[in-house]
């Protein structure tokens, strides 16, 4: 969990100041992440209660 948040932040970092040319695919992988945690989060609620 840490090191997904951790590479969140270093995506998010990386997308306010894209490289040349690569603004799109950031954005994509902004995106991935986002959704990946947003699930990791959640599953693990889900195990907490169980």
């Amino acid at each position: 969990m840490e090191a997904t948040e951790r590479a969140l932040e270093e995506i998010e970092g990386t997308r306010k100041a894209p490289p040349e040319g690569a603004k799109g695919e950031l954005a994509l992988a902004h995106r991935a992440v986002t959704t990946a945690l947003v699930q990791l989060r959640d599953a693990r609620a889900v195990l907490a209660g169980a």
